[in-house]
């Protein structure tokens, strides 16, 4: 930050002391001869002096504690450089005017202050996103500020009508204009105005598009006078831009053509040298022009927010658009509110903002999300998790498609469930959400398959909120009595089919049991060979022994082909379930179809979701920790 181009908290003091001073002589002068509405004005002096006063050292102990970026230093520079006050009240020789412009003034400089602070945490030399669930006041935020400082924020609201319709009115339009409509542009558009309606002071929807045009075209031939023109003119660095995304389209030279139409203000497109009209382009092709000339024509050093930069363009056209805008216009700061995944993670070395909550009128809660904790979590899983306002479950699946997230979902509508991954995921993320410097307000839990765990390895994780299930694979759950119950309940009334099925599922492991044996063991080599760490105070070989002495020990657990045979002999419908691993089309696709109903699945996933009672039942027998956890939260 260049401090010398700043007023010094001193100056900006004392201008306001000599002020004050300058009523406390005049209050010597005159003794008590003040009417009642000048004693009260004198009275709320004092107070206004201390809030201003205050506010000025908070805002130059921030300015010391951080690096502040260009676009901030001139805000604050163009809010305090004014002297057009200190001239009335020179020129002034009424004490009424002096006193009231005093207190006018200080009121409206605290309000100054009290916005700029109220900004100043979203300063930074990056381009930002702004991102959060709907209804945190991300628009209104924008909004707000641009309506504060409109000499320094330009606003490109997400709501657009790009038609273009030639109006005599036009032809004076300039690049002043065009900058009067960025600092009046509403993000929240409240009045809609008949498409012939033109108000130049205030912003025109309809409009707008047509003006854009006409004041780039106007800018682009006054700096083309009496010059040799060049690629630095405005038209030629647009069509630069424009001709990258679509390189089949081109546009009329009206510079370089020898019989200029002064009166003409448009842009005309033109391909395979056949020219046409600019309203019959896409939406894509007219957003772009859109954005190319707003951005161009934005004042310099400004603050340029963009709400839905991603409107009407698919990924390959706005990644390279707001890549080459931002190289364009260096000197600008970009701040972004997107909720598209695919835009947020196109845009690198970029602060991410997350915006919390908001109160009317002018409440926000927002903070910059650290890159320790952008670190913790993908950027999709991050974007999402910044929308959500509830607890988090996360569970193994990789989408929302798997048969975790589907199953959990239905049992714990009360929570947010996001599916992340394999187990070892579900860990990690449910550790980053509840850490100690974590940004987050609420607290998560994890689900994982139970996958062989020991009995301390369960109770280890359930300290961290990591719960394991009583079954090794999430589709066990299907099996159990009440979901089969479920399901035939609602065409039969005859409970045979669930006996054939126990008595098909049970011959069915009996006749694998060898596969089920192979799959545990499986399972126990990858844990082993994954959680098997390198000891650098032995060497190579020493290592490997003792990685292959703990994998030849697994050959000899009996414990559970003992278990397992055991069950098989008492028929234990239950507890065969829970210790299950054959492949989901073994059981639910050859016996759950034949034996119970067709498309068993997809209606037992059915009944978890619908039926209450059912889900309190499972809940009960499976859950009932993790249940307890998410309760006491």
């Amino acid at each position: 930050m260049n401090e010398e181009s700043l007023p010094t908290k001193e100056k900006l003091i004392d201008n306001v002391q000599i002020y004050v001073q300058q009523v406390d002589r005049v209050v010597l002068e005159r003794g008590r001869q003040f009417n009642d509405q000048q004693f009260k004005v004198l009275n709320e002096l004092p107070r206004l002096f201390l809030n201003y006063t205050e506010n000025i050292e908070k805002l130059y102990n921030w300015l010391g504690k951080k690096q502040v970026s260009p676009q901030f230093t001139k805000l604050i520079i163009d809010t305090f450089n004014n002297d057009q006050f200190q001239k009335s009240v020179s020129n002034s020789t009424r004490f009424e005017i002096i006193l009231n412009n005093i207190v006018s003034w200080m009121d409206e400089n605290r309000v100054k202050l009290s916005n700029i602070l109220k900004l100043s945490p979203l300063d930074g030399e990056k381009n930002a996103i702004i991102i959060g669930a709907n209804g945190a006041g991300k628009s209104s935020f924008a909004e707000y500020f641009r309506q504060a400082f409109p000499d320094n924020m330009v606003g490109l609201p997400a709501q657009k009508l790009l038609y273009f319709e030639m109006n005599s009115s036009l032809i004076t339009t300039t690049i002043q204009d065009v900058q009067q409509i960025q600092k009046s542009s509403q993000f929240k558009e409240t009045v809609v105005y008949p498409s012939n309606h033109y108000v130049r002071s205030k912003r025109n929807i309809h409009h707008e598009f047509s003006q854009l045009i006409a004041a780039f075209v106007n800018k682009s031939l006054t700096d083309a006078i009496n010059i040799v023109v060049d690629e630095n003119n405005i038209f030629y660095r647009f069509l630069k831009i424009f001709k990258k995304l679509y390189p089949n389209i081109t546009f009329y030279d009206f510079i370089q053509t020898e019989n200029k139409d002064i009166s003409i203000r448009e842009l005309q497109p033109k391909e395979s040298d056949t020219m046409f009209d600019i309203n019959s382009m896409s939406d894509g092709e007219k957003v772009t022009i859109y954005y190319i000339l707003q951005i161009l024509l934005a004042p310099s050093s400004s603050t340029i927010i963009i709400d839905e930069p991603e409107t009407y363009l698919n990924a390959s056209i706005y990644s390279r658009l707001w890549d080459m805008l931002e190289k364009e216009r260096s000197d600008c700061r970009f701040i972004y509110i997107s909720h598209r995944i695919d835009f947020i993670e196109s845009r690198v070395n970029v602060d991410l903002i997350w915006f919390k909550s908001f109160n009317i009128p002018d409440k926000w809660q927002f903070q910059f999300i650290e890159t320790e904790t952008a670190e913790k979590f993908p950027k999709e899983l991050l974007i999402q998790l910044s929308g959500v306002k509830k607890n988090v479950l996360f569970c193994e699946g990789n989408d929302k498609t798997s048969l975790d997230y589907v199953i959990y979902q239905s049992l714990f509508s009360d929570i947010t469930v996001i599916p992340v991954g394999n187990c070892d995921k579900v860990i990690q993320y449910t550790r980053s959400y509840n850490g100690k410097t974590s940004i987050f307000p609420n607290r998560a839990f994890g689900i994982i398959d139970n996958d062989l765990r020991t009995t301390d390895e369960i109770i280890k994780l359930e300290a961290e909120y990591v719960f394991s299930t009583k079954y090794l694979e999430i589709e066990m759950l299907l099996c159990d009595e009440e979901v089969i119950k479920a399901v035939l309940s609602a065409n039969y009334s005859d409970m045979s089919k669930l006996e054939k099925f126990k008595e098909k599922f049970i011959e069915k492991i009996d006749e694998r049991k060898s596969e089920v044996l192979a799959r545990r063991l499986k399972k126990l080599y990858e844990n082993m060979i994954y959680h098997t760490t390198y000891d650098t105070k032995i060497n190579l070989q020493a290592n490997v022994t003792n990685l292959c002495n703990n994998l030849e020990n697994l050959q000899g657990t009996v414990k559970f082909q003992e278990k397992l045979e055991k069950l098989i002999i008492e028929t234990n419908y239950q507890g065969l379930i829970e210790l299950c691993t054959l492949e989901h089309k073994e059981i639910m696709g050859a016996i759950a179809n034949s034996t119970i109903e067709n498309h068993y699945e997809e209606k037992a996933k059915g009944h978890l979701l619908n039926n209450l009672d059912l889900r309190m039942k499972i809940i009960k027998k499976y859950f009932s920790t993790i249940q307890s956890a998410i309760e006491a939260h």
